[in-house]
């Protein structure tokens, strides 16, 4: 089978020699990323990254478990090819998963009966992100322990995932006075009263992710952004939840204050309004696999425009295609054109 991950990645230019140098430096770095069109001082590439992938077994989770492995694979080539162009050139860079296509799969006939079918759709994450709207109450909290201000203003101000996940932490260590394992207990307590669903096995996963986003010396154990993205979030909304709610500040308590400043709160896909209070939130779209935000200019594309693109890959027959959640149907959109 051959898989095929489309993905959009944005590079912030400041003048038009950015973009010739760009031009030329993708030439050489890789034929699978080509310039896609210029908007409002940023210049859009196109990722055409390809994978084979062998069906061998029919089991549906074995096979969609090494489908998303290799899926991610592809992802890390993406992330790869942009950071080193924003290395390179010193520019801002972001990634774009798609909703309508996260990922081709082109299979010959043979391998097409050997794929496992569908019995579900899987949903992409809408995650609401939560904003502390009681002004008053989050003025008077923070005169009272200034170090969670800053430490809030850093977590807000950061841009990147990775950036964002070790700020965030970074008030979870502060509150409680204790990082790493220590932190794992404590943290689980006192959110756990917060009636947010957060589970001890999500908490342990953020600091187990904290750590691997701040070192970086083991290279088989380093995460970067799309590893955490959809972690962001719900560490995010804990964070807030810590500030404005703990009742003690660089103590290892966890009582907690009488509930406020939070006026939309979210477990999973369910958001939660505080009555009374005004309600500010935001909704993310990201792409099947909660590793990219989806592309704001809305770029999309089509399966016959793919085909030429395949066919420089000495592709041969297609006449199976893969759903975006990762199950095979019939697909009569792409024929045989050799």
């Amino acid at each position: 089978m051959l898989l095929f991950r489309p993905l959009h990645i944005s590079i912030d230019y400041r003048s038009e020699e950015h973009i010739n140098g760009l031009d030329h430096f993708l030439a050489i770095l890789s034929p699978d990323i080509s310039m896609a069109r210029l908007s409002n001082g940023t210049a859009y590439l196109i990722s055409l990254l390809t994978l084979e992938v062998e069906i061998s077994n029919k089991d549906d989770d074995v096979f969609l478990k090494n489908l998303e492995k290799s899926i991610f694979e592809l992802d890390a080539i993406a992330e790869q090819s942009a950071c080193t162009i924003s290395a390179a050139f010193t520019l801002p860079y972001q990634i774009f998963g798609l909703i309508t296509q996260p990922f081709y799969g082109f299979l010959t006939h043979d391998e097409f009966q050997r794929v496992p079918k569908s019995k579900k759709n899987e949903s992409p994450f809408f995650p609401t992100i939560t904003r502390s709207v009681d002004v008053v109450r989050a003025g008077q909290v923070l005169r009272e322990r200034p170090e969670a201000a800053r430490l809030l203003a850093g977590a807000v101000n950061a841009s990147r995932p990775t950036a964002k996940l070790v700020s965030n932490m970074r008030i979870f260590e502060a509150a409680f006075k204790k990082s790493g394992e220590e932190l794992k207990g404590t943290s689980f307590l006192f959110l756990d009263k917060a009636n947010l669903e957060y589970s001890k096995t999500e908490i342990d996963h953020w600091i187990h992710c904290r750590h691997r986003v701040a070192h970086a010396d083991n290279k088989s154990r380093v995460m970067f952004d799309s590893d955490v993205y959809s972690l962001i979030p719900r560490v995010s909304q804990a964070a807030l939840d810590i500030v404005f709610n703990k009742k003690i500040w660089r103590n290892k308590s966890t009582d907690r204050l009488e509930p406020t400043s939070l006026g939309t709160t979210f477990s999973g896909q369910e958001m939660r309004l505080t009555v009374g209070v005004y309600t500010a939130f935001n909704i993310i779209t990201t792409d099947l696999f909660g590793r990219f935000p989806v592309s704001p200019q809305g770029v999309s594309l089509n399966m016959l425009d793919i085909v030429p693109a395949l066919e420089k890959k000495a592709c041969k027959v297609f006449d199976g295609a893969l759903t975006h959640d990762g199950y095979a149907k019939r697909s009569e959109i792409i024929e045989n054109r050799r």
